[in-house]
């Protein structure tokens, strides 16, 4: 039976070398990942022919890129985001990731299409190709941060941020919104990670988020506070990611919105909690935070 399959996958893997990263290519992706998935598979002969198969599309030149973009995210790109959310093998998401980053790529880079005489050709505005590529990845960051059993893990955004930055508004937007909303307080730390992962890039295009960013930290410190037993590291890391802002908008020379009094307020009251005592560098961000908005 494994003979059989491997012999199935060598026609597979010609197939595929022969049209290229197509739209046929990516119907076939879920099954490849499905098999990579598989434990009955792990280390055998099929588990290293699909490991080949996404290598040789990997390495695939731009003349084999030839995948419809707007098609496949239809189609195709819902499967696998149900795929990444699922699985709890790290190869085969990472693998659905790359072929996910890969479409992205060849719309982002896709010429633009000729005039043609007497019509107006569509062209797509950046503004537009950037809710086209979030949409491929919102779906992903939503289980995150909402889902307490999900499978993700922070480094796949890391990835994103890092590899597409013309996501990193929306990225920035959704992650500030999901703060803002009822979640465990772990995912709104998980968030609040992603969002200094972000600005460690010193992105111009995020700047303008920065009262979003400031609001989300406010109503997260909020409820920290009010728990019995706040945690010192959350608040700590709320007031440094305040911080982070305040450093990447003086290297850009980018003017930075004063604190409201809403916000001034929650951030004053750290000086005041129980805390305050025990942990004097609370005290000491906390008065550092107001100084550099004053």
């Amino acid at each position: 039976m494994v003979q059989f399959k491997v012999k199935i996958l060598d026609f597979v893997e010609i197939l595929v070398k022969d049209i290229g990263f197509s739209s046929a290519t990516m119907n076939i992706l879920p099954k490849l990942l499905q098999l990579v998935a598989s434990p009955t598979v792990t280390s055998s002969p099929v588990y290293n022919k699909v490991l080949s198969i996404f290598k040789s599309m990997f390495a695939m030149k731009p003349d084999k890129l030839t995948v419809i973009f707007e098609e496949s995210l239809k189609t195709d790109v819902p499967a696998i985001q149900v795929f990444i959310i699922k699985t709890t093998n790290r190869k085969a998401q990472q693998l659905a990731i790359q072929s996910l980053f890969m479409l992205c790529k060849i719309h982002l880079n896709a010429p633009e299409p000729q005039k043609k005489k007497r019509r107006l050709s569509k062209k797509v505005t950046p503004i537009a190709a950037a809710d086209e590529i979030y949409s491929v990845f919102s779906p992903i960051l939503k289980d995150f941060l909402t889902n307490k059993n999900t499978k993700q893990d922070k480094n796949l955004f890391f990835q994103i941020i890092e590899r597409l930055p013309i996501v990193r508004p929306s990225f920035v937007q959704d992650v500030t919104t999901f703060i803002n909303q009822d979640i465990a307080v772990y995912a709104k730390m998980q968030a609040i990670t992603l969002l200094q992962r972000v600005l460690s890039f010193s992105d111009k295009s995020v700047h303008s988020s920065q009262d979003q960013i400031i609001g989300a930290v406010s109503c997260l410190l909020t409820k920290i506070l009010e728990n019995e037993k706040p945690s010192p590291h959350h608040i700590r890391e709320c007031l440094k990611l305040c911080l982070k802002l305040h450093s990447v908008s003086t290297k850009l020379e980018l003017p930075l919105n004063p604190l409201n009094s809403d916000v001034k307020n929650v951030i004053e009251s750290v000086q005041l909690s129980d805390l305050a005592g025990k942990f004097p560098d609370l005290v000491n961000l906390s008065k550092k935070v107001l100084s550099c908005y004053d």
